[in-house]
């Protein structure tokens, strides 16, 4: 919740690009892109402009969500830092705001270099 609006975080791991990212959309807005309903989107930070949107360090987006008042279960950031890590892409999880994964969807490929 921010502001007492739902809100979903998306963290992850760029492969082909090796960076992180993130956006930060409401819960409560129609699929579309409406005004107002992205909180944050790393794609119009101004300060990742010279690497279009990405960031090498996880840390950064961490700060972002801090500014805000949010935070992350310690589980979704290692399991983002893990992909880094491996460079795998293509997988999706989702938790809930205790860290519980809810749901899972694999990597379409591992590892790649």
């Amino acid at each position: 919740m921010w502001q007492a609006r739902p809100i979903t975080i998306m963290l992850g791991w760029n492969r082909a690009a090796h960076g992180f990212f993130m956006d930060v959309e409401y819960d409560d807005q129609d699929d579309g892109i409406d005004e107002g309903s992205v909180l944050y989107d790393n794609l119009h930070d101004p300060a990742l402009t010279a690497t279009r949107g990405l960031s090498g360090d996880v840390g950064y987006f961490l700060g972002i969500l801090a500014h805000l008042g949010l935070s992350l279960p310690r589980r979704m950031v290692d399991a983002v830092l893990a992909d880094a890590d491996r460079n795998a892409g293509n997988g999706e999880s989702w938790y809930d705001h205790k860290g519980n994964v809810v749901a899972s969807v694999p990597d379409a490929q591992e590892v790649h270099p």
